[in-house]
């Protein structure tokens, strides 16, 4: 079943207490559906960065270029939505460009992070077979260019790219056409002939 479609962001705590941080992701939890993105708890780095320490009479939400937003002490579900909302459109305008110039995940994501969405299978499919940019990640998998940088942003925050640099141009263009199922199947068996092993 496939739901709309959403962008898909990270947030994280610094210098909270527990019991703060519990409240502050169950008010996430309860805008589930309503904010312009769906946002995902990481502990490491994200997408927003919640810092409030205790005594303090507001909390900070900070994206990871620096820009700030502020909810007060008791936190309101309203002025939380209010600075998730903003955050989400700041976050947005980031170039996806600056995650890197090739792309490649470490290993298959884990199931929940793919969220039941073909579309995160199929560019996680692509992904994990081959280093590629942005943009022919987005015309091999037919998918639009905003989902496929939701996928990548979140796939950076959960630190599961690999970095490498830019594709040569002309290595680009003397690479073999993809090779099919079953040759994958000889090939890893060992019972490919000359042309295949030399694929």
């Amino acid at each position: 079943m496939n739901q709309p479609y959403q962008l898909q962001y990270t947030y994280g705590f610094a210098r909270m207490a527990l019991r703060d941080q519990v409240v502050f992701k169950s008010i996430v939890g309860l805008l589930s559906g309503r904010t312009l993105a769906s946002w995902a708890y990481v502990d490491g780095p994200a997408d927003l960065v919640v810092e409030g320490e205790e005594g303090a009479p507001r909390v900070q939400l900070r994206t990871a270029e620096g820009e700030p937003f502020w909810v007060h002490w008791p936190l309101r579900a309203s002025e939380v939505f209010d600075c998730l909302e903003r955050a989400a459109r700041a976050i947005g305008q980031r170039p996806i460009e600056a995650l890197g110039a090739t792309l490649r995940l470490k290993h298959w994501p884990a199931a929940s992070l793919l969220q039941g969405d073909h579309r995160y299978v199929r560019l996680a499919t692509l992904l994990c077979a081959r280093t590629m940019s942005l943009d022919e990640l987005c015309e091999r998998s037919g998918v639009p260019r905003t989902v496929a940088e939701s996928f990548v942003r979140l796939m950076a925050a959960q630190e599961m790219l690999q970095h490498s640099q830019a594709i040569p141009v002309a290595a680009a263009q003397q690479t073999a056409a993809p090779i099919g199922l079953l040759a994958r199947i000889r090939r890893h068996l060992g019972l490919g002939g000359a042309v295949e092993a030399s694929r």
